[in-house]
C-alpha cells in the first residue's frame, strides 16, 4: 500500500479524479510553478544587483573569464 504524502500516493490520488478535474489540477500546479520559478529569478536579480552595488561583481568576456579561472587554478597549483 502507498504512503500518505509519497510521490506514487499523490500520483494514485490524481489518477482516481475525473478527468476534468485532472486538467485543472495539473493546469494549477503549472501556475503555481511558473509563479515559484518567477520568485526564484526575482530573487536572484535582487542578489545579483546587490553584488554590483556593492562591487562584487565583474564584468568581461568568457576569454577574460577562462583566462582569470586559470590563473587560480595557477596560483593553487593545478
Amino acid at each position: 500500500m502507498l504512503q500518505p504524502g509519497t510521490f506514487g500516493y499523490a500520483l494514485e490520488m490524481v489518477c482516481n479524479l475525473p478527468f476534468d478535474e485532472q486538467e485543472e489540477l495539473v493546469e494549477i500546479v503549472r501556475k503555481r510553478l511558473s509563479e515559484h520559478r518567477r520568485t526564484q529569478i526575482a530573487q536572484e536579480a535582487a542578489a545579483a544587483l546587490q553584488a554590483v552595488r556593492e562591487g562584487r561583481y565583474s564584468t568581461g568576456t568568457v576569454d577574460d573569464l577562462k583566462r582569470e579561472l586559470l590563473l587560480e587554478l595557477e596560483e593553487e597549483g593545478y
